[in-house]
């Protein structure tokens, strides 16, 4: 989700508006609008296992589809605890922006100048849900986190926001958002794992890829990132009420395309190029 609505920002501040009107208010330079990349990636969190499994490339993200979750071979969606179901308020904090090749790798730079510049350090609240599935099991509410985050940076009703999504518990690994102004956004997890390293330690891991289409593009645009988390929580009956249930430290990472310059991503190795560090804390509203 992180990247979804990171990149759907980025799109919006260079594709021009409708004559007459504008795209919307989270286009805009609005002081409010701070943590454009905090976009969790809790409706677009996963992938592989940093610990649990050798380094994945962006190359391997066409070869490792979810049809390794039809062979059961892969979690068909992460699962969490029962403590976490029910909805809950976040406080996120960036805490790192790390360029490991380099400004002259990026491509999408200003992106990270702003978050250098706006995000650092700024604690941004927003809601999330977590639901049960047809199988019993707790999952990420993808189309409602999404939603809820859209709401904030772009000033739309949550009502309306929701409206513009799609996307099913039952098929978890594909949402599309449609944007005024004709813009689209679709998201796919091609890959994911999780392990339980403890009784109150879980670390989950998706990679998902992104396209961004609009009528006003003269190309569409293409995003791999991972989202790598691990999750630490306490019962209901702990502590007082003041301590976060649910904290957790998430790494976002932005990978090369193919529609990217061929000499930075020989460059890269297929290894990220950008990479965001988040701090959050979870309490139950």
């Amino acid at each position: 989700m992180a990247g979804l609505v990171r990149e759907w920002l980025n799109v919006c501040n260079t594709v021009q508006s409708p004559p007459g009107r504008r795209f919307h208010q989270g286009c805009n330079n609005d002081a409010r609008l701070n943590g454009r990349r905090d976009m969790l990636a809790l409706v677009s969190i996963g992938g592989l296992s940093l610990l649990a499994s050798p380094p994945a490339t962006a190359a391997t993200f066409e070869q490792n589809s979810n049809s390794l979750a039809a062979l059961g071979m892969a979690p068909r969606d992460l699962s969490f605890p029962d403590v976490f179901e029910g909805h809950w308020k976040v406080e996120s904090v960036l805490t790192k922006v790390e360029l490991p090749f380099g400004e002259e790798a990026v491509p999408d730079l200003a992106v990270v100048k702003r978050a250098q510049a706006e995000d650092l350090d700024k604690i941004v609240k927003y809601p999330i849900h977590f639901q049960r599935n047809t199988n019993g099991s707790v999952i990420l509410d993808r189309k409602y986190n999404t939603a809820a985050m859209l709401e904030i940076y772009t000033g739309m009703s949550l009502e309306d926001v929701m409206s513009r999504i799609q996307w099913k518990a039952s098929s978890p690994d594909h949402l599309e958002i449609s944007m005024p102004g004709g813009l689209r956004v679709t998201s796919d997890v091609t890959r994911r794992s999780q392990e339980l390293l403890s009784d109150d330690l879980l670390e989950t891991s998706e990679f998902y890829q992104q396209l961004v289409d609009s009528a006003q593009m003269q190309n569409v645009r293409l995003k791999a990132s991972r989202a790598y988390t691990k999750w630490r929580w306490r019962e209901a009956d702990g502590p007082a009420d003041n301590v976060p249930t649910i904290v957790a430290t998430q790494v976002i990472s932005d990978f090369l395309s193919p529609y990217d310059q061929k000499a930075t991503i020989l460059q890269s190795l297929g290894k990220p190029v950008t990479i965001y560090t988040y701090r959050m804390s979870l309490k139950k509203m």
